[in-house]
This record gives structure tokens, C-alpha cells and sequence, in this order.
């Protein structure tokens, strides 16, 4: 059985973007992070805290995909901008 990754994102000032990866409450080091928009694909990997940024993306829709092996994959649509509301994923 594959566990699900949680992710909590906060959008901020812009078009900055930044987010923790977590399961049952702890961090996940080590997960890939892609965001997506049109054309542009962006990656990062998650650090010791589970944590990830994104410093210069785009206003408007992203889709995100975090991905670490033994984790099920979680993709989901996040609004980027000034305006955007922070966001909570639970899955």
C-alpha cells in the first residue's frame, strides 16, 4: 500500500510560492515538486523540513505534482498571485 503526501502551499507578495510536504504531520524530505503553466514546467526538490519554494512564478493557474517514491502522487490546480488565498491540501 502506497501512503498519500499532504502538501500546504502559501502563496505570497506576488508571484512567489512556497509550500511544505508532510505525511501523518511530519516532513518529507526529499520529494520532487513540479509546477506547471502553459509551456513552463519548474521543479524543486523538498529540504530537511519537508519545505519548498518557488521564487519567480507567473501570475495565474499552476498545477503542482509532488512525487516520492512509496508516496501516492498528488496534483492539483493552485491559483499564484498577489490575490491568491492561502492554500491546504489534505487528501
Amino acid at each position: 500500500m502506497r501512503a498519500v503526501l499532504a502538501l500546504v502551499a502559501v502563496a505570497a507578495l506576488g508571484a512567489e510560492h512556497h509550500g511544505q510536504v508532510t505525511f501523518n504531520g511530519l516532513p518529507v524530505p526529499g520529494a520532487t515538486v513540479t509546477a506547471e503553466h502553459d509551456s513552463a514546467r519548474l521543479q524543486t526538490i523538498t529540504d530537511t523540513l519537508g519545505e519548498y519554494a518557488f521564487a519567480d512564478l507567473p501570475a495565474g493557474t499552476w498545477t503542482m505534482d509532488i512525487r516520492m517514491f512509496g508516496f501516492a502522487e498528488v496534483k492539483q490546480d493552485i491559483s499564484v498571485g498577489a490575490d491568491a488565498a492561502p492554500i491546504a491540501w489534505v487528501p
